[in-house]
């Protein structure tokens, strides 16, 4: 699947807080961000900074590792 990392990631982060059943709210809670940010990178009109997604990966109690291994293997596995 050929789709670019700002979709990529907000798809993966979506995809990971619907799991956990938590709101965009809740996440951005969690992260110390507004809630807006979430909506942001989830819709893909925001590429975070590193430093943010690692926040929000935090929030979702993951690790950075973990998080970027999904990222890679969900959407830019050959």
């Amino acid at each position: 699947m050929d789709i670019g990392i700002k979709k990529a990631m907000g798809c993966l982060v979506r995809e990971i807080r619907k799991r956990q059943k938590i709101s965009q709210a809740e996440l951005a809670a969690r992260c110390g961000f507004h809630p807006n940010t979430i909506h942001l990178l989830e819709s893909g009109k925001n590429e975070p900074k590193l430093s943010t997604l690692f926040f929000i990966v935090k929030g979702m109690n993951m690790d950075e590792q973990e998080f970027m291994s999904l990222l890679c293997e969900k959407y830019y596995a050959t």
